[in-house]
């Protein structure tokens, strides 16, 4: 069994861990960190989120580094967003607590000139979102010239969310001879680009379940009307009584909706988006770390770096636009290897990105019905029984209450007694429940399962539209919207899909022509509207054009 003493550490190190409370060192871990104490190499891991990968880097990233009078950084973290910035640099303070580093994170959301004071007082290790960092070189703040060692963590997330020209300029500025370690968790062609330009002959570390998803999450997918998926999320939610999940939307606009109908319907929820100050996600977060509230509902570039132990679900509100995303959802879940559970709401129309994206994860997800009110009442009866029977009971406040427990028992008989307390508990829910619909959708279409990539019959097509969330238009939306400019029948179109910047409908070529009739020299905020024919049957939703830094970060938030 590999132990953190194995792994040529030093004593100030050593005992900080033993205080943090690490036991053993996970895969990643055991592989890395000798490997990156030993050698002077450049290397790339695959590392899930949650595998322990902050320590994988920054044990080794400590154990090398000499602190200088000059004050200069010697070493560079880059992460994607503030949240993961500010939990690195926590970590790695932890870790350095018996050495003389100083270790100073830089993000967007905080005072710029509290930075800028920190940095000039002298730092060993600056942690950093890529936005700030070159804010922080534009200001002539923050130089380069000294770092030894360059660490890009979640790189592909930073890719995702157009910080590539951030990364090549920021990578230029630092010395050819610096060591660069790149820990993603998937590897697209831009992260291949990057290997190939900055880093010398690097080791790939491989340890099990590298690149794919934690095999200690359950994956499953309700196959559900569109319509009805705030229902289906309430009804999973109350069939899990102690659930304590991070629910993921699309959009801000969509986790707010969505954040606002579950507190309405007395549900511990929050919200954390892009558009809350750096104070109320702080608050919310923290509000979410204490369990205060039990359900959080995020967009995904928000959720990064969200690092809460015990998650037991992540929920897909909605399929995400890029399906590599998916991987970063759910390993909010299964951390430290515990077990999760990956839920997706996923109607008729996304079945074929659940099966491209099976493809990508390289796992089967499991088809699963959405529970039955019954089902719900009997899972909470199941989880209260449980939590009866196996509580610890407290002779000292028992026996000060004795004489009135006495008489309660004279009154009544043990078996109305408990029945009276199931009933005070469960009325509110039988009344939610007896009569509640079935939320399901066939998974089957006469007798065969069903593919929603094959068009239905009567010819209908597939069809694609540049509008969807972002223009703030649901699928209803668009379906009316659609329905008014071709001067359609109720039934004319079929099948909508709304994603964050277009949508899918299914309609006969007839009715697709006087629907691009009515879109003539038609435009929405200065952009014109458009269909055509999608054609792939493998559809794989495009990535959103950045028309500048600033402008796709706010989509993505």
């Amino acid at each position: 069994m590999n132990t953190f003493e194995s792994l040529g550490l030093n004593s100030a190190l050593l005992r900080a861990i033993i205080e943090i409370g690490y036991k053993e060192p996970t895969p990643v871990q055991a592989e890395a960190i000798p490997l990156l104490i030993q050698e002077n190499i450049d290397v790339i891991s695959l590392a899930q989120t949650g595998t322990g990968k902050t320590a994988a880097f920054g044990l080794p990233m400590l154990e090398k580094i000499t602190p200088t009078a000059n004050g200069r950084p010697q070493a560079l973290v880059l992460s994607p967003t503030r949240e993961l910035c500010i939990q690195i640099a926590g970590e790695l303070e932890k870790f350095s607590k018996y050495l003389k580093v100083e270790i100073v994170p830089v993000y967007g959301g905080a005072s710029i000139n509290t930075q800028i004071r920190r940095l000039k007082q002298g730092v060993d290790i600056i942690v950093a979102t890529p936005g700030r960092l070159m804010d922080l070189m534009e200001r002539d703040v923050v130089s380069l010239d000294e770092i030894k060692i360059v660490v890009l963590d979640e790189a592909d997330e930073m890719l995702s969310m157009g910080f590539k020209e951030d990364i090549d300029a920021i990578l230029s500025q630092t010395p050819s001879n610096r060591l660069t370690w790149l820990f993603s968790a998937t590897m697209p062609e831009e992260i291949r680009r990057i290997t190939k330009t900055y880093m010398k002959n690097p080791r790939q570390i491989s340890v099990a379940g590298g690149g794919q998803v934690n095999e200690n999450i359950e994956h499953i997918y309700h196959l559900i009307d569109g319509r009805d998926r705030i229902k289906v999320l309430t009804r999973v939610l109350d069939y899990y009584p102690d659930i304590y999940a991070i629910v993921f939307c699309q959009t801000k606009i969509e986790t707010q909706q969505v954040a606002d109908r579950l507190i309405d319907h007395g549900y511990p929820a929050g919200s954390l988006h892009g558009d809350m100050s750096q104070a109320q996600r702080e608050q919310t977060m923290n509000a979410f770390r204490k369990r205060a509230i039990t359900i959080l509902v995020a967009t995904d570039v928000a959720a990064r770096g969200i690092d809460v132990e015990d998650v037991t679900h992540v929920i897909h509100y909605h399929l995400p636009d890029d399906l590599e995303s998916f991987t970063h959802r759910s390993g909010r879940t299964a951390r430290a290897g515990k077990k999760g559970t990956s839920i997706a709401l996923v109607s008729k129309n996304e079945l074929h990105r659940l099966r491209t994206l099976e493809k990508i994860i390289k796992r089967k997800i499991q088809y699963a019905k959405v529970p039955s009110g019954m089902e719900v009442c009997t899972h909470q009866m199941q989880y209260l029984i449980n939590r009866i029977t196996s509580e610890e009971v407290n002779p000292l406040a028992v026996e000060e209450f004795r004489p009135m427990l006495d008489e309660l028992l004279e009154k009544y008989h043990p078996r109305d007694l408990v029945e009276r307390i199931f009933s005070m508990e469960f009325n509110r829910l039988l009344e939610m429940y007896r009569n509640a619909p079935d939320l399901n959708v066939n998974p089957e279409k006469n007798g065969k399962a069903y593919d929603d990539t094959v068009p239905s019959t009567g010819g209908l097509r597939r069809w694609y539209i540049n509008v969807g969330i972002k223009d703030g238009m649901y699928w209803q939306d668009v379906k009316d919207f659609l329905k008014e400019k071709g001067n359609l029948g109720r039934n004319d179109v079929t099948g909508v899909e709304t994603l964050s910047s277009f949508s899918t409908f299914k309609c006969t070529e007839e009715v697709a022509r006087r629907i691009q009739k009515g879109l003539q020299g038609f435009t929405l905020q200065g952009r014109k509207i458009f269909i055509k024919e999608d054609t792939k049957k493998d559809f794989s939703p495009r990535k959103p054009e950045r028309d500048s830094r600033d402008k796709r970060r706010s989509q993505m938030l």
